[in-house]
């Protein structure tokens, strides 16, 4: 593992801690579901990009990087955000465990297993004539 990677894996434990704590008292989010948050960001959102992001980068390509970085931090947190208030303030009640099941297995085993935009392949074209 790289300093950038370690570097934003730990900002991304940092990050989540930071949500928990900000996470209104009714949803009772503990220090241990912040690690959870920020290690499933990095798992399933950065993980993949950090090293193509800043292989060979100047310094611009590194500000570019962190850029994209941090806009997909921001669509993850935002899925995340929009979910928990749903799950916590809309339907409170609802029993949401069989669909987390199906989809903390899928994020890991991508996370695990590879997958998504680093593993898609280009198709030969055929040329007509």
């Amino acid at each position: 593992m790289r300093r950038t990677s370690i570097l934003v894996a730990l900002l991304s434990g940092l990050a989540g801690l930071a949500l928990a704590g900000a996470a209104p008292a009714r949803w009772e989010m503990t220090p241990v579901h912040g690690l959870m948050l920020g290690l499933a960001l990095y798992a399933a959102a950065l993980r993949g990009h950090i090293e193509r992001a800043f292989s060979g980068a100047g310094p611009a390509g590194a500000r570019s990087a962190w850029t994209g970085l941090a806009i997909r931090t921001a669509v993850f947190l935002a899925l995340w955000w929009t979910q928990a208030v749903l799950c916590f303030d809309v339907i409170p009640g609802a029993d949401v465990r069989r669909g987390f099941i199906t989809l903390s297995a899928w994020v890991v085993a991508q996370a695990l297993l590879g997958g998504g935009a680093s593993q898609r392949q280009e198709i030969p074209r055929v040329r007509a004539g």
